[in-house]
């Protein structure tokens, strides 16, 4: 819910203003209103192996309509024998998926796609996050342009700081903009649609 009214409000922390103070809780009050669940699997420190959220997730299930899964690809499985990152992105993927159909509760599951370090000489997607790649719905690409990057971008937006693109990758639900300009906000710790 943090998450999500911090996204709603436009503030990533409680402003000091009481004009935007108020704007920020009311924008939390609507989130915490709606008949959903957000299950942030970075800040669940029991349950993070995918069987406690099944368990979890049938007990409570009555009680909303959709939920929502944030930074899945730090959810495990805790069957040994699954051993490499990739395999378990697998399983709990399939887990999600069966859990879904069995409770007739929508899961919308969002993960973070992180790619290696070009030092290293790699490009792979770490965490396993091939998989969510391959599995999901949409997927949209932030990035941020480098110094040596910027000749490359238009005039108008060359001078802007923390400049950078939104990549709409792939999209199952419809057709959809290739690629926007965006602005990576400090003040938002966000990146802003320009």
């Amino acid at each position: 819910y943090d998450r999500l009214g911090k996204m709603r409000s436009g503030w990533s922390k409680e402003p000091r203003g009481e004009s935007q103070r108020e704007e920020w809780q009311s924008a939390r009050d609507a989130v915490t209103a709606l008949p959903i669940h957000v299950y942030d699997a970075s800040e669940m420190r029991k349950g993070r192996d995918v069987e406690a959220f099944v368990e979890w997730f049938q007990e409570r299930c009555h009680t909303f309509r959709i939920a929502f899964v944030d930074y899945a690809q730090e959810i495990r499985t805790a069957d040994r024998s699954y051993r490499g990152m990739y395999e378990q992105a697998e399983e709990v993927c399939a887990i999600l998926r069966w859990l879904a159909a069995s409770t007739k509760v929508p899961i919308f599951v969002g993960s973070q796609l992180t790619e290696g370090s070009e030092k290293a000489g790699t490009r792979d997607i770490t965490k396993g996050s091939r998989v969510w790649e391959e599995r999901c719905g949409l997927h949209i690409k932030f990035r941020r342009f480098e110094e040596k990057e910027l000749e490359k971008v238009e005039h108008q937006y060359r001078d802007i700081p923390g400049i950078g693109t939104a990549h709409l990758v792939k999209n199952r639900f419809g057709e959809g903009r290739l690629r926007e300009y965006v602005q990576w906000s400090k003040e938002y710790l966000k990146f802003v649609e320009l």
